[in-house]
């Protein structure tokens, strides 16, 4: 309803300035009679019409916000407003979540002695991968508000396109550019485990591609295993805690568990 409003006004202002003069309206539409008497916001007599409803100034300066945020003819450059208002807001998200991800991610695993990560050393993780999201949110987002901007109504489907492009490109980059930001690759060198693992991917209808191995070692006492790829053809990671506690049937197990995500 805004969206279409917005358009009809020319600019996030001329809605604003209309919707302080007359309240917030919402149109209810094919509502029951019986549902609408049970919210204070609505009035049964109401159907089928607009009716307002009072909010707090809290709220109004949120809607402001995100209205405004669509109508790129509010500033000078789209692109800058687009920029500051999803970094700030990704700032403050970040803040918000830090106390979870300090007791959870580094508290709680030092406290049963999973993790072989310094506080400095946590510190330095979280802060890149803060920053790699929001540079991907970023260039998610900029690229959502300017479909919007130049498709107006029909903006979402070109995004939808955009979303399933750009759900392809991360995966094909996470195992070549974002994982070796945190870990180093290393061939492995056992052959008779190589051997089974490829045997047994076939047999599934899978190609492998390599056999890697990650120095989970780095940061944690966790062993893992991880299947990356595209299609029928997968790149196998085995952590190094993986490769030195467990016997060649274990791991063939957990990359069974891990091809079955595919």
């Amino acid at each position: 309803y805004i969206y279409r409003q917005v358009a009809s006004r020319g600019t996030a202002e001329s809605f604003w300035q209309d919707t302080l003069k007359k309240g917030f309206f919402v149109k209810v539409a094919r509502s029951s009679e019986k549902r609408l008497s049970a919210s204070r916001a609505f009035n049964s007599s109401a159907l089928g019409k607009i009716r307002p409803v009072e909010i707090s100034s809290e709220t109004q300066l949120s809607l402001y916000s995100s209205v405004a945020l669509y109508d790129g003819r509010q500033a000078s450059n789209p692109w800058l407003q687009v920029f500051l208002y999803t970094t700030v807001l990704s700032v403050l998200v970040a803040a918000v979540k830090l106390p979870l991800q300090l007791g959870s991610g580094y508290l709680l695993e030092k406290r049963y002695g999973l993790s072989n990560l310094t506080f400095r050393g946590w510190c330095v993780r979280e802060a890149k991968k803060e920053f790699l999201s929001l540079l991907f949110f970023l260039l998610l987002v900029e690229t959502g508000y300017f479909f919007l901007r130049f498709l107006g109504e029909n903006g979402w489907l070109a995004f939808a396109l955009m979303w399933l492009f750009y759900q392809w490109i991360l995966l094909q980059l996470f195992p070549v550019w974002i994982v070796p930001l945190f870990f180093r690759y290393e061939p492995v060198k056992d052959e008779a485990l190589i051997d089974l693992l490829r045997g047994f991917a076939e047999k599934q209808g899978r190609s492998i591609d390599s056999v890697r191995m990650l120095n989970l070692s780095k940061e944690s006492k966790r062993a893992n295993a991880a299947v990356l790829g595209i299609g029928k053809k997968k790149r196998i990671i085995l952590g190094d805690t993986l490769l030195e506690r467990f016997t060649h049937d274990e791991i063939k197990v957990i990359f069974a568990h891990e091809l079955g995500h595919d």
